[in-house]
This record gives structure tokens, C-alpha cells and sequence, in this order.
């Protein structure tokens, strides 16, 4: 998993659980923020389920990598397709499928995606 792919993580879990919604330093009073002790214990609580979750096992098994590709999905910038291969070692058609599952589990019948740069980005909302 790449540094960037840890700050993402981080940041959604920073989003969901403290309500903070960027983790980059502004050298200002934005850097600051109150929070309710038991929000900080559910945000680490979850980072630590998830890098138990990483580490143990040496190949990530299929439910560890669906996990993966739902917090990428969440990210607001969407991910694109090489992105989610990267991620879960699998080729372009198995990314897709698991998409369409995905997106099916939610009741949704289509993909929600965005053009940035010239880039097809799927998320999850």
C-alpha cells in the first residue's frame, strides 16, 4: 500500500469519525480542532482494525480487499480503475465486476463517476 494510499485512508477515517475533513497542515487555527474523547477511540479503534486487518494475513484475502477498494471508492476525488488494480493485485475485468457487485449490494443502478483530467473516477457516496 502506497504513502498516498495511507493518507487517504487516514483522512476518511479522520472525515467519518472526528468530522475533520482534511488532514493537510494550513499553519493556522484550522489546524486545531475539538473533539470528543470517544470519537478519537472510534477513529483509532478503526485504524487499528484496519492495519491488524492488513497485517495479518500475507496475501489480503478477497473480503480485506473489497474493504480497500470501499474506502477508495469513498474518497471524494473517486479513484480510477488502475488505482483499485494497484491496490488489490487484481486485473482490469476483476476490478470491474467487483464494482458492478458493489454497486448492485447498494441498490444502485449505475456508477457514480466523474472526469477529472481526463480520467474516468468511480466513487461510492
Amino acid at each position: 500500500m502506497t504513502e498516498q494510499t495511507l493518507k487517504e485512508l487516514f483522512t476518511l477515517i479522520a472525515k467519518d469519525e472526528l468530522g475533520i475533513d482534511t488532514l493537510e497542515q494550513t499553519r493556522s487555527g484550522q489546524d486545531f480542532h475539538e473533539v470528543a474523547v470517544w470519537t478519537v477511540e472510534a477513529a483509532l479503534r478503526r485504524a487499528f482494525e484496519l492495519g491488524a486487518t492488513l497485517a495479518s494475513v500475507a496475501r489480503p484475502t478477497l473480503p480485506i480487499k473489497r474493504k480497500a477498494m470501499s474506502y477508495l471508492l469513498r474518497r471524494s476525488t473517486g479513484v480510477t480503475i488502475d488505482e483499485l488494480c494497484k491496490a488489490t493485485g487484481w486485473i482490469e475485468a476483476s476490478v470491474r465486476r467487483e464494482l458492478a457487485r458493489l454497486y448492485h449490494v447498494r441498490g444502485m443502478t449505475h456508477a457514480l463517476t466523474t472526469q477529472i483530467d481526463g480520467e474516468l473516477r468511480y466513487r461510492l457516496p
